[in-house]
């Protein structure tokens, strides 16, 4: 009988050959019918947000999450959990999932304009405040429009442009 190797190299040569032979043995169908599932509960969670049940559709994202955390809809997920947590006044849960949604990568993304309004709602709702990041979501939100802070919208609401504002809509 032949001692084990004490070869490192060899070791992991062996290991990395075992386990290309097991992907390639691995059925596609696998793989197939896992994506089926994450499908599912992904549109399960999202069916639920279309009915406004925000609780139950927030724990079927959080299942979601715990089964398929790398799913390309986990952004989308991640946008829908933060709309539940949005309407049930969790601004700080919320926030935190907008924030996931609005950084995520992959080939199905939310989009961007929606994830940053509502994020700039939730910075702005959540105790403490966050205005600068709330700013910055809003921001976000325009650039994905196509509009520029220096664009034909007046973006600072200082004390001077609140004035002038406030001047030229006195009458309306």
């Amino acid at each position: 009988m032949t001692p084990p190797s004490t070869n490192t190299h060899a070791t992991l040569h062996l290991i990395s050959g075992v386990f290309l032979t097991l992907m390639v043995l691995l059925p596609s169908s696998t793989i197939a019918a896992q994506n089926k599932a994450a499908e599912a509960a992904y549109e399960g969670a999202a069916g639920l947000v279309q009915l406004q049940l925000w609780d139950k559709a927030a724990k079927g994202y959080l299942e979601y999450f715990e089964k398929f955390p790398k799913h390309e809809m986990a952004g989308h997920a991640h946008h829908g959990l933060g709309l539940c947590h949005f309407n049930l006044k969790d601004y700080t849960a919320a926030a935190r999932e907008l924030k996931a949604a609005a950084n995520s990568r992959g080939r199905s993304l939310p989009n961007p304009v929606e994830v940053n309004l509502l994020l700039g709602q939730a910075l702005m709702k959540k105790e403490p405040a966050d205005f600068g990041d709330a700013e910055e979501a809003f921001e976000t939100s325009l650039e994905s429009l196509g509009f520029s802070k220096s664009g034909i919208i007046i973006r600072s609401w200082d004390e001077q442009n609140v004035k002038k504002w406030l001047g030229k809509n006195k009458d309306t």
